[in-house]
């Protein structure tokens, strides 16, 4: 076995009990997952579920965006939510952080390039990586007590994050553009939809992006226990003393 811990990624964000569980579930040699990135990682991982279900991996991927209207284009391709926040410097600040929202939305909306217009399809995507995200919450919080496992999570964290990214990319085997704007949609509901929650408790919402929300206002458990009730997907809080929000140079914004 050799891995080179200068170039590694791999090693530098999750020391060799990181390389060696990225191993164990993608089915790659140690050498081979020290030398490949998240992406490919997360790849050879759905690969090796595939194969292992008896589902044909096509060797090169040929199915192409589908044509669709421009009115369907610019209501789909929108990306993430974020919400300016106003130039400032704001006491006691905390931020509630979704865990690994995108793979969980995945999971929960049974998305998979075979399932868009086709929901009640059992969706191999969906249930490729819900072991995973499973594995990436334990290791999330038995990171708090055992400092051990933080190599493992960050690994795991990095595959679970470019998981989403890839089911936009035309030539991943199970990627979909139409599963990747689907993911974004939804969180966009979701984050909207907790920023509403969170202001109908009376708590300040200074700024959301994407999977997280920084708000003041207490108590934050009673908050983080509203939005795990209504969104279903888990929370994580960070707190902050302060924070500041610089303004552009042109004064539109921070």
């Amino acid at each position: 076995m050799l891995i080179d811990t200068e170039q590694s990624f791999t090693y530098r964000e999750g020391g060799l009990p990181g390389v060696l569980v990225a191993a164990r579930i993608t089915g790659l040699s140690l050498n081979r997952t020290g030398r490949f990135t998240p992406g490919t990682l997360v790849s050879a991982f759905e690969v090796y579920a595939a194969l292992s279900q008896g589902i044909a991996v096509p060797w090169l991927k040929t199915d192409a965006e589908r044509v669709k209207p421009a009115a369907a284009l610019r209501a789909a391709e929108r990306g993430g939510m974020t919400f300016q926040p106003v130039p400032g410097v704001y006491e006691r600040v905390y931020q509630i952080d979704f865990t690994s929202l995108y793979p969980s939305i995945i999971v929960k909306h049974n998305l998979s390039p075979e399932t868009v217009g086709h929901p009640e399809r059992p969706g191999f995507l969906a249930e490729c990586l819900r072991p995973l995200l499973e594995m990436r919450i334990g290791t999330k919080t038995a990171k708090r007590t055992d400092p051990a496992v933080a190599g493992m999570d960050s690994v795991l964290k990095w595959m679970l994050v470019t998981c989403f990214g890839y089911t936009g990319y035309k030539n991943a085997k199970f990627g979909r553009v139409d599963v990747h704007e689907a993911i974004t949609q939804h969180s966009r509901e979701v984050l909207i939809s907790s920023k509403e929650l969170a202001e109908s408790l009376g708590f300040n919402v200074l700024h959301g992006i994407t999977d997280c929300l920084f708000v003041q206002g207490s108590p934050v458990s009673a908050l983080k226990a509203a939005v795990e009730a209504t969104s279903g997907y888990l929370t994580e809080i960070e707190t902050f003393d302060r924070a500041v929000f610089l303004p552009q140079k042109d004064r539109t914004g921070a």
